[in-house]
Parts: C-alpha cells; sequence; structure tokens
C-alpha cells in the first residue's frame, strides 16, 4: 500500500477462523529495520475476527513494514500457535516529490520553435534532453528515470502519466 507522509498507516488483520479473543499487535520498522516510535501497538477487535489499529503516521522513509503476531493474553507474553506471523509493507507516497522535480526540470527546458511550434524531447538520467521538432505544438517528453510521459501545454503545466515507478 502507498501511504502519504503524515496519513494514517492502516493496520489490518484478519484472523481466519474469526476469532475474537485475541491480542494480536503490530512492530513496526522503517526500511533499515528501525522501529518507529510508538511501536509495538495493539490492534483492536472491530468485528468478525478484524483487528485495526491506525495510531502511527506515515514517517517521510520509503518504506515501513508491520510485523503482526498474534498473542493469547492481554500482556503479550504467551504467543498463539495457532497464527503466522503476518507482514505488510507500506510505501511512502512520492507523487508530491516527483510532481516537484518534474516543474524543477519543466523549468529548465530551452528550446527553439520553428514553423511547426513543438519539441519532442527524452530526458535521460544525466538531465540532457534530445529531440526533433515536431507539428502538434507541445512539448512531449520522456523522462527515462522515472519513467513518466507527459505533455508540456500552453499554459506552462506539465501533465502526464507515470508507469511503473
Amino acid at each position: 500500500m502507498i501511504v502519504k507522509i503524515g496519513d494514517p498507516i492502516q493496520l489490518n488483520l484478519q484472523l481466519e477462523d474469526g476469532a475474537t479473543d485475541k491480542y494480536p499487535q503490530a512492530i513496526l520498522r522503517n526500511q533499515i529495520g528501525t522501529i518507529l516510535a510508538g511501536s509495538p501497538v495493539d490492534l483492536t477487535h472491530t468485528g468478525d475476527g478484524l483487528y485495526q489499529n491506525d495510531s502511527i503516521s506515515m514517517p517521510n522513509t520509503q518504506e515501513v513494514t508491520a510485523t503482526y503476531k498474534v498473542y493469547e493474553d492481554a500482556p503479550h507474553t504467551v504467543l498463539s500457535q495457532f497464527y503466522t506471523i503476518e507482514l505488510d509493507v507500506f510505501g511512502k507516497d512520492n507523487a508530491a516529490e516527483l510532481v516537484a522535480n518534474l516543474k524543477q526540470l519543466a523549468g529548465d527546458i530551452t528550446g527553439e520553435l520553428e514553423d511547426t511550434g513543438g519539441i519532442t524531447a527524452y530526458f535521460d538520467d544525466d538531465g540532457w534532453i534530445t529531440g526533433e521538432i515536431s507539428d502538434n505544438g507541445a512539448l512531449e517528453g520522456f523522462i527515462e528515470e522515472f519513467d513518466l510521459t507527459g505533455i508540456l501545454v500552453d499554459s506552462g503545466d506539465l501533465t502526464g502519466v507515470v508507469a511503473d515507478c
């Protein structure tokens, strides 16, 4: 799941047998294994064996893992032998960063327009642009590092599609 920085990380653990008398807990770690502040957290039964918690916010880290363990007792001393340890992975939503980077790149683009009024440009990882003049009056670009295709329209805004990021 992708989560924006500062938004709650929605922890969900569904016990297949629907048990309502267990005490699941989640330990949250960043991508280098450091346990997050406020972790571990207890999950609360919300119905039909579903336990949830959303008390931890997404930090500014690329990835957060949640390791779920189910205990037989409230003090979390007796690990249940009936449930496996589960894992969820939450990724940081990089959309805002990507947009900021694209705006910076778009602001650095210069070129000469001929009668056709458009440039097709390709941005490589080093920031170089190669391209050709087109007749559609728009700047169409491909940024290899982000697999983004987009169009710089007359208003100066970059629009596009992000694929396989």
